[in-house]
């Protein structure tokens, strides 16, 4: 009873986390006369994997919160990277590119940082494990979101695009912002997973 009560509360708080900037996105699409229906299948796709994660991590009989936490960090911020992507008015053409490399240098950041931190340098293979996971994890997301839309783009790719994007406002501003914290988001989730490979007891004492 006590491990679900913090887990609830932990699901309820990485989706509250999650709904601020996703909100801020959708509202700004909305403005420029974009497609939200994307926007609220990324939602659907955050929220179910974060529930998913609440209900494997739960099960287990030792549960780390760590873990848990860069779980819901992970998919939230891959959810709000995905959001930037494909609606994102940063005021670059390349914007894919652009949250492809936030995203992968949040990551490095975050797991060079917690080996630094913990002064645990040295390559193992629980490290490498955490590494597999992060990006096995990143992967299942894409794929189900990708899956969960792909049948839309078939004949009219570029119909379909202009109405992701919608229209080019002056607001590129709002979405930098949304990036930066997006960013912190990852940061966050590399150092919790990575935190639960260099101290794998420490949720004993928590």
């Amino acid at each position: 009873m006590k491990n679900f009560r913090k887990i609830l509360k932990q699901v309820g708080q990485g989706i509250f986390t999650y709904s601020i900037p996703c909100l801020m996105g959708a509202y700004e699409s909305y403005y420029r006369n974009a497609d939200l229906f994307f926007t609220a299948q990324i939602a659907a796709c955050v929220i179910f994997f974060v529930i998913l994660s609440a209900i494997i991590l739960g099960m287990k009989k030792e549960y780390d919160h760590r873990k848990h936490n860069g779980c819901i960090f992970l998919f939230i911020s891959l959810g709000l990277m995905t959001q930037i992507a494909l609606q994102g008015n940063l005021g670059i053409e390349s914007r894919v590119l652009v949250c492809i490399v936030c995203y992968v240098t949040s990551i490095t950041t975050g797991v060079i940082f917690c080996l630094l931190a913990t002064k645990k340098l040295a390559i193992k293979n629980r490290i490498i494990k955490s590494i597999v996971n992060i990006v096995g994890l990143t992967v299942a997301f894409l794929l189900t979101f990708l899956c969960a839309i792909g049948r839309i783009f078939g004949g009219r790719r570029g119909t379909v695009l202009l109405k992701i994007t919608g229209e080019q406002k002056n607001t590129a501003i709002l979405w930098y912002c949304i990036l930066l914290v997006t960013m912190i988001y990852a940061f966050v989730a590399a150092l919790a997973m990575m935190d639960v490979v260099v101290a794998p007891n420490y949720y004993k004492k928590s």
